[in-house]
């Protein structure tokens, strides 16, 4: 959509009639109404314009959700995803509604729509840098309940699945409910064929061993720890990073205290 004519939806207000058009219509217009939508919620620009002026646009999408039309979810889930993606009051907003109607989201990660399932493991991996502490343990246990089935060829899917637990193993408080799932993730995303799903991996596992040293190591050791270790030292530049660690404790140049 040209930008002018973004511009021109926008001034006319037409963002209403298009949620509108979601909601209450069905088939083809639904989804040709969400289509024109989600090329104005998918230009990060106008999110501000749109928290200003039509701040029920998540309750409606939500709304929309409950039409089981995958073409129509597939696009609600993506203007979701670009939101959460976006500023903190969206991602809030997204949380307080998921949260309310008892989990959609996760509900969708049981679906079979490769497109969906990617966009939603998108939304919760973005979500994880907000999401309050008495909601953690659901999303965690909903998307490594993927991560137990997933196509193991779907590399986009196991990248924002890895995303989004490693998100998650930001906050010590959540180390606990991740080392439940470790040999899972291990399993699935330590020992993928796909370099992001295992780079991510091991940021959830270092992040791990900062709060559950012995318990992650003692899994690791069983299986994984040559993979994490191979993942770790092909990482450009590493040698160099860990070497200037160590020379803040030691010297490369010294003379004998006695």
């Amino acid at each position: 959509m040209d930008s002018n004519i973004r511009i021109e939806v926008l001034k006319e207000g037409m963002i209403e009639a298009l949620l509108n058009a979601v909601i209450s219509s069905s088939g083809v217009t639904s989804v040709f109404a969400s289509r024109v939508l989600q090329l104005l919620v998918c230009n990060f620009e106008y999110h501000d314009y749109i928290l200003q002026n039509h701040r029920r646009i998540i309750p409606e999408l939500f709304d929309a959700l409950r039409n089981e039309d995958y073409q129509l979810q597939a696009c609600v889930t993506k203007m979701l995803m670009y939101f959460s993606a976006g500023s903190v009051p969206f991602r809030e907003m997204i949380i307080q509604e998921d949260v309310s109607r008892d989990f959609p989201l996760l509900f969708l990660l049981k679906g079979s729509s490769q497109a969906i399932l990617v966009h939603v493991a998108c939304i919760v991996a973005n979500l994880a840098v907000s999401v309050n502490q008495n909601y953690v343990h659901n999303y965690i246990a909903g998307i490594c309940e993927l991560l137990t089935f997933v196509n193991k060829e779907n590399e986009e899917l196991l990248g924002q699945i890895g995303r989004g637990l490693a998100n998650f193993a930001e906050s010590p408080a959540n180390s606990l409910h991740l080392i439940r799932h470790l040999q899972t993730i291990i399993s699935n995303l330590l020992k993928s064929s796909f370099e992001v799903p295992r780079v991510h991996a091991c940021r959830l596992i270092v992040y791990l061993f900062s709060s559950e040293l012995p318990s992650a190591l003692d899994i690791l050791s069983q299986s994984g720890l040559d993979e994490f270790i191979e993942t770790v030292f092909d990482l450009p530049g590493l040698t160099d990073i860990l070497n200037g660690l160590f020379l803040r404790k030691v010297s490369r140049l010294s003379v004998c205290q006695k």
